[in-house]
């Protein structure tokens, strides 16, 4: 990833007039005289806030001056003890780097530190509210208007609000967006994004329109960071590992995006009532009848459509031979599959498909009653079982799991007689095996066998 760095003008305030009383006050910085506005303990405040060289909308150097409406908020505590917090009058004309703002604190208490918040647009109503970041529109105009967060907290200087100098919160970052390798750039064509840190997530809704896309984000210190893009029709993905952007910066950055998986036509979520939804056919297959593909445990890809054996070379992580084998991943129990890496559902249908946990199966056998099927939808020789939910107003719901046997070495074991359903949970008693679902016409239950056998695999979400 290209990675460039700017910064951003650090802003300046400084508070000169204080609490007006009986006359006009001399220290007005706009030259006029003000009148008294004590009033039910309410105290009329001038505050002069210096932003530095630079255009209000942030340009390539990170430079800004103020605009016409821009506000600024003051958190502060009354002499009862309550957190406060006002917000000024917004400015009548901008262009400048230097402005005066008027607000009204309630019976503020002097002794106890007061925390500015630009622009007031970010202040909620005792800190920065940094949810307001969660939802943005990729526009450089929004950001610097609105999300560009600059703090400062002290104690009063006296009768008067201390000067200060506003210290930049948050990293910037412009992003180019292109396919994997680079022969298309997909930026314009994007309408949504979202970026996560694994502790903040941040959503872009956008028209298709020329980039960069623009994101404002809390700084980061080697953070593993999840991008999901969509132009409306297809998704893209991207993983970054250890990334740190620091406060006061604009970073340009160019993804390459990989096209996501998506799940077939006819695919649908079944509401059983339990935890998760049930998807209404296998991973691989083309309907609710058809067998779909086999997978061995941590494996996103079927090895008999590759021509090879259901075995333990061909099983993923397994190194070694006999007694002498060992694991590269899931070599100890607890375990479950890593869904952005081993799971077949997510690597086959994406969105927010994933293999079922042991826990969830289980969910499925103690909340459905199950009826053989024979000839299901018509089709001759179609065995398994249909699934239907016991939950109150659920009972009309039923899945079907087609018994699709299993592979090992290239055989298909079992087809039409015997269902294998991998789940994603590792076996606690043996790190060689995986559970899944078996069942027969008579029978359903969990059990456990080994990794490199190949078994169906129905998704939930």
């Amino acid at each position: 990833m290209k990675t460039m760095k700017k910064f951003l003008s650090m802003a300046t305030l400084a508070l000169v007039g204080a609490v007006m009383t009986g006359c006009s006050s001399d220290d007005s910085l706009t030259g006029n005289a003000q009148e008294p506005a004590v009033k039910n303990n309410v105290v009329t405040l001038t505050t002069t806030v210096n932003l530095g060289d630079g255009t209000r909308a942030l340009d390539a150097d990170g430079k800004k001056t103020f605009a016409a409406g821009d506000k600024i908020a003051v958190i502060y505590k009354n002499t009862s003890g309550e957190t406060m917090k006002a917000e000024s009058e917004p400015l009548a004309s901008g262009g400048s780097s230097l402005a005066t703002f008027s607000f009204e604190l309630t019976d503020p208490d002097k002794t106890a530190n007061v925390t500015y918040i630009y622009p007031a647009a970010m202040a909620g109503a005792t800190d920065v509210d940094y949810t307001k970041l969660a939802s943005q529109d990729g526009t450089l105009a929004t950001i610097s208007s609105s999300l560009d967060l600059a703090t400062y907290s002290a104690a009063w200087d006296g009768n008067s609000l201390p000067t200060a100098t506003l210290a930049n919160q948050l990293a910037i970052l412009a992003y180019t967006i292109k396919n994997a390798d680079a022969s298309n750039d997909l930026t314009s064509t994007i309408t949504g994004m979202t970026i996560s840190d694994g502790t903040n997530n941040y959503s872009v809704t956008r028209s298709a329109t020329t980039g960069p896309i623009y994101v404002a984000i809390q700084p980061t210190t080697s953070a593993n960071i999840e991008y999901t893009a969509t132009d409306g029709t297809k998704t893209y993905t991207k993983s970054v590992t250890g990334k740190t952007y620091a406060a006061g910066n604009i970073y340009q950055l160019g993804l390459k995006m990989t096209e996501a998986a998506s799940a077939p036509a006819g695919v649908e979520a079944v509401d059983l009532g339990l935890s998760v939804k049930w998807a209404n056919m296998n991973v691989g297959a083309e309907s609710v009848t058809d067998y779909g593909k086999y997978y061995a445990w941590g494996a996103t890809t079927d090895n008999y459509s590759q021509s090879k054996d259901y075995n333990w070379a061909n099983t993923p992580y397994y190194t070694g031979n006999g007694s002498t084998h060992s694991w590269s991943k899931y070599a100890s129990a607890p375990a479950t599959l890593d869904v952005a890496t081993d799971d077949a559902a997510r690597a086959n249908w994406g969105g927010s498909w994933r293999m079922p946990t042991e826990s969830e199966f289980n969910e499925l056998l103690s909340n459905t009653t199950r009826t053989w099927q024979t000839n299901y939808q018509g089709v001759s020789g179609c065995k398994g079982y249909l699934f239907t939910s016991t939950k109150s107003g659920y009972e009309s719901k039923s899945i079907f799991l087609p018994a699709a046997g299993s592979r090992y070495g290239s055989s298909l074991n079992s087809g039409g007689s015997i269902g294998f359903y991998w789940s994603s949970t590792l076996d606690s008693g043996n790190v060689d095996d995986g559970r899944f679902l078996r069942f027969f016409s008579g029978n359903a239950y969990m059990g456990y066998n080994y990794r490199f056998l190949g078994f169906t695999v129905r998704a939930v979400q």
